[in-house]
């Protein structure tokens, strides 16, 4: 999914701590005129939900744009390269998705009523440590990766990297008690 989807949760959970609830409008189609709880696709938003996607899209088309492929002259092997601005670019990636976290959530909140005290030192820490580590292993997955930097690196490590990242983080999110977000569907004129 995307930081925006960190951003809900994170809201979610802030208004249900302060005793509120999240609305969102029922769907004119469907005709229905009681309210009923949404819960998303556990299994698949669970997974994706955590992947910053935005900042994956971002540091991607910097990757390929500003830094190109990666060429080995020949009679040298990839770890002899100098991946130096490639390691900077990593790092400071890191942080920016961190930032985005916190700018998309401050948004959201901006949007939200204030209803909670200090609405503007809430920061979703959670949120914005769990974004840098998915970015940090699907960063080292990508082709060109400054991780080539290493011998071991290539094979089985971008495998193993990715998959293990997207298992664990969800148990990590649950595990911390920071699940995806239960909305309250309203009836037609407003009420839930």
């Amino acid at each position: 999914m995307s930081i925006a989807s960190m951003a809900d949760g994170a809201l979610q959970r802030k208004r249900v701590a302060t005793g509120g609830t999240t609305q969102v409008g029922a769907r004119p189609d469907t005709g229905e005129a009681k309210s009923r709880t949404i819960t998303p696709l556990k299994g698949a938003s669970e997974l994706a939900r955590w992947i910053p996607t935005e900042a994956i899209a971002l540091y991607i088309a910097i990757l390929a744009g500003a830094f190109g492929a990666l060429s080995v002259p020949k009679g040298r092997k990839l770890e002899d390269l100098d991946y130096t601005s490639r390691w900077i670019f990593y790092f400071v990636m890191l942080g920016v998705t961190a930032a985005l976290v916190w700018l998309i959530y401050a948004a959201k909140n901006r949007e939200a009523p204030a209803k909670a005290p200090n609405k503007k030192r809430n920061i979703p820490v959670f949120e914005m440590g769990v974004a840098a580590l998915a970015m940090a292993a699907w960063a080292a997955a990508l082709p060109d990766s400054p991780f080539a930097d290493f011998s071991w690196y290539g094979g089985w490590f971008p495998a193993i990297v990715l998959t293990t990242t997207t298992a664990i983080v969800p148990l990590i999110a649950a595990a911390a008690g920071r699940m995806a977000p239960t909305y309250e569907e309203a009836t037609p004129n407003g009420e839930a």
